[in-house]
C-alpha cells in the first residue's frame, strides 16, 4: 500500500495541490499520521478541544484541517 499512495502524494504536488517542500514519502507518512491520531485518539482529542470550548470535530472536518496543513500555499 505505501507505494501507490507515496505515488499518489508526488502526483498531487507535481499538480501543485500538496506542497513540494517536504519529499513525497515524508508528506504521505505525516498526512497518515495525522489520520491515525484522528481516527484511534478521539478522547485525547475531544479532551483538548475542551479546554478552549471548541465543539468537537466532524471527520470531514478533520479531514480538511489535516489536508490543510499539507497543501501547497495558494
Amino acid at each position: 500500500m505505501t507505494r501507490p499512495v507515496v505515488v499518489f502524494m508526488q502526483r498531487a504536488q507535481d499538480t501543485g495541490f500538496i506542497r513540494n517542500d517536504l519529499p513525497p514519502g515524508l508528506a504521505t507518512l505525516i498526512g497518515g499520521a495525522r489520520v491515525q491520531f484522528w481516527l484511534c485518539s478521539q478522547l485525547e482529542i475531544r479532551m483538548a478541544l475542551a479546554v478552549t470550548g471548541d465543539e468537537g470535530l466532524a471527520d470531514k472536518d478533520a479531514i480538511s484541517h489535516i489536508v490543510g496543513l499539507l497543501r501547497a500555499p495558494s
